[in-house]
């Protein structure tokens, strides 16, 4: 189950994402979709159960995910590019200064 707080969000379910295939997740406004994709991120932890990512526990999966926010501030006309914005999912395996290499999975 995830929750924030008291208000439950997603109720006990069992799924499976395939590995290698594109997958929507699509529901009315406050069904949990964005609270799902948090707990996949290891933003939010769940109230019980478990959720892995690739076979293994959020945490140990971290740096083979990547999740870049649906909308965040930016002023306008901020000099960001679309390619910079996807590059910030992997500033935790990469770090801030490193350059990125090509990903091999």
């Amino acid at each position: 189950m995830l929750a924030y707080g008291t208000h439950l969000a997603v109720n006990e379910s069992t799924f499976e994402v395939p590995a290698g295939a594109l997958t929507a997740v699509i529901g009315p406004n406050g069904s949990g979709k964005s609270t799902l994709l948090h707990a996949m991120a290891g933003l939010i932890e769940p109230l019980s159960g478990t959720l892995t990512v690739f076979g293994r526990p959020v945490p140990e999966a971290h740096r083979r995910l990547a999740y870049v926010m649906q909308s965040m501030a930016v002023p306008e006309g901020a000099p960001i590019t679309v390619r910079e914005v996807v590059a910030m999912g992997r500033y935790p395996s990469v770090g801030w200064l490193r350059r990125f290499r090509a990903l091999h999975s």
